[in-house]
C-alpha cells in the first residue's frame, strides 16, 4: 500500500432511499408529470435489484408525503402537487413595524425583575396596539400621513417612534 491513499468508507444510502430519490428525480425533472403512472413495484424492484418490499417502503413514504398517489388495483401515479402555505409567511406590515420600533425603544434586559419585565411587556403591548391602530387608519385614508394621524389623535409623543 505504498503510495496509495485509502478513502474513508462513505455509508451507502439505504436501498429504499435510492428508489425514493430516483422517483423524486424523475418527477422534479418533469419526466413524470402530475397524473402519470410510475413503474410498478415489481418493475422498480428488478431495476434496482432489491425486494418488492424495499420498493414498497419508498413508494409508501412518497405517498405519505403526497408526492405520489396509490390507487388500489390501478397503480401509482404522480400526485397533484399541493403547495404548502408554511413555505410563505405573509406578515402584517403594521405589526412588523410596531414590533421593530418598540424593540428599539423599550429594552427589557434578561436580569430585569420578573414583575418589572411583565409591566414593561404590558406597556409595549399597549403602545404596539396604538401604533397598529393608527397605521391602519393612515392606510385607510391615503391623504393623511401617519404623523398627521398621531397629531390629530393627540399623541405627538409617538412621532419619534417612526424614526427609530
Amino acid at each position: 500500500m505504498t503510495g496509495t491513499t485509502v478513502k474513508p468508507a462513505v455509508p451507502a444510502l439505504p436501498a429504499y432511499e435510492r428508489v425514493k430519490r430516483y422517483v423524486l428525480h424523475r418527477i422534479h425533472n418533469g419526466e413524470w408529470q402530475e397524473g402519470d403512472a410510475i413503474p410498478g413495484e415489481e418493475a422498480l424492484a428488478r431495476e434496482f435489484g432489491v425486494s418488492r418490499m424495499t420498493v414498497n417502503r419508498a413508494i409508501r413514504e412518497l405517498s405519505d408525503e403526497q408526492i405520489v398517489e396509490r390507487v388500489q388495483g390501478s397503480g401509482t401515479y404522480v400526485a397533484q402537487q399541493k403547495y404548502q402555505a408554511t413555505l410563505v409567511e405573509i406578515r402584517n406590515i403594521a405589526e412588523e413595524i410596531a414590533a421593530r420600533a418598540l424593540d428599539k425603544i423599550i429594552y427589557v434586559g434578561s436580569q430585569t425583575h420578573p414583575a418589572i419585565r411583565e409591566q414593561a411587556e404590558a406597556f409595549k403591548d399597549n403602545i404596539r396596539q396604538v401604533l397598529v391602530h393608527y397605521m391602519h387608519e393612515a392606510v385607510r385614508s391615503h391623504n393623511v400621513t401617519l404623523v398627521n394621524k398621531f397629531k390629530q389623535a393627540g399623541h405627538p409623543e409617538l412621532i419619534p417612534i417612526l424614526d427609530a
